[in-house]
């Protein structure tokens, strides 16, 4: 089987983790398919080096609007004329307006284009009506994207059961497959209680509309206020202007002591980050998947995450689940954690147990299963 997969615009974060890793447990399961790949320049050196594995570099594709659509609709398709794939995997949630020579499997990696919640986000953050019919114009060309597929992949029932309500695409050609434990691999036993030290609270994730900050950061003011010892470790570019705004958004709550960034960190020094945390916050409005929340159960971490249906999907009972907007809530069961051991320890082996269930080997199984179906005919 030869297999054409589109990574043009990914760049970094967990679409970048996800690439990387999943492309590498495939080819350790079976070797024996063909993959070419058409990623960024600055990725191919992080693909996995493998005699099947051909990279494919277009620095261009990206320049401008105009010519990221020439890529989807003349580039690609003369790509898969000239290549020959017997499946295109595309991972960037686009698919070229016309059709394709070969069937096709998308990953939808975008959740926002099918949260209600994070629409309006995004649109209030955005200025002039040109930005804002942009992004529309993108969600609808991810909204056609998803509706010519001939099979999607989702990593979260909640992503596809919204795909099929909002783009009116069949449960039957969704298919669910969560994926591995991000950069992290499980741990053998899970983080102990802190105790009477500063307890070390993190969320590693970088600037977002739907990151919803503000509740965590009410939440450490209140905690702050009665006393607890505590600090907030972030993972924040301080170069960018988003980054830079939510850090002084701390400073203004009085918190900015408290504040332990790390910055943008590589990917290899993510690991160390999570070493030295007490708790994992993950307070979301809306995630594909959420990999740090996989990550955090990984390094056996309690975890508390916003009441959302991808959040509790993943969380599952391992997770402590406060109301999206309720600072007070959150504050609170931050403070029980901390003032119980038992209950502690229960929630990091709870943790580490379901971090378990997320297997970039499952994964890659399960998505080669799914595009054999499709190169041979029968999805």
């Amino acid at each position: 089987m030869r297999v054409l997969i589109n990574a043009v615009s990914i760049k970094d974060g967990g679409s970048l983790v996800l690439l990387v890793r999943l492309l590498a447990a495939m080819l350790e399961r079976d070797p024996s398919v063909e993959w070419q790949v058409v990623v960024h320049p600055a990725v191919a050196a992080r693909l996995p080096r493998h005699e099947r594995v051909r990279t494919l570099t277009f620095d261009w594709a990206e320049r401008t609007p105009a010519h990221l659509l020439y890529w989807y609709n003349i580039a690609l398709p003369w790509l898969i004329r000239r290549l020959r794939p017997d499946v295109l995997f595309s991972q960037t949630n686009y698919l070229p307006d016309r059709p394709l020579a070969c069937p096709t499997l998308l990953l939808e990696q975008h959740a926002g284009h099918f949260s209600t919640t994070f629409k309006r986000l995004m649109e209030s953050s955005l200025n002039g009506w040109p930005a804002r019919a942009a992004w529309r114009g993108k969600t609808r060309w991810v909204h056609r994207s998803v509706r010519s597929a001939t099979l999607l992949t989702v990593q979260t029932r909640a992503l596809a059961t919204a795909i099929a309500e909002q783009a009116e695409v069949p449960l039957q050609r969704i298919r669910v497959i969560p994926h591995g434990p991000g950069l992290m691999e499980p741990v053998d036993t899970p983080r102990s209680w802190p105790g009477e030290r500063t307890w070390r609270l993190g969320y590693v994730t970088k600037p977002g509309v739907q990151k919803h900050f503000s509740v965590l950061f009410e939440a450490v003011a209140r905690l702050r206020a009665t006393g607890r010892a505590l600090a907030l470790v972030l993972t924040l570019d301080e170069s960018d202007p988003q980054a830079a705004a939510l850090l002084a958004k701390a400073l203004a709550l009085g918190i900015g002591d408290c504040i332990d960034n790390c910055g943008n960190l590589p990917q290899g020094s993510v690991a160390e980050v999570y070493g030295t945390l007490d708790l994992f916050v993950f307070p979301s409005l809306s995630e594909s998947f959420g990999f740090p929340m996989v990550e955090a159960m990984a390094r056996g971490l309690p975890l508390l995450v916003a009441d959302t249906p991808g959040n509790r999907e993943v969380a599952g009972d391992a997770g402590l689940v406060f109301g999206a907007d309720d600072a007070s809530g959150l504050a609170e069961q931050i403070a029980g954690l901390m003032d119980d051991r038992a209950g502690y320890e229960a929630r990091a082996w709870a943790a580490l147990a379901r971090s378990h269930l997320f297997s970039w080997d499952t994964a890659a199984e399960s998505t080669l299963a799914v595009l054999y179906d499709l190169a041979r005919g029968k999805a």
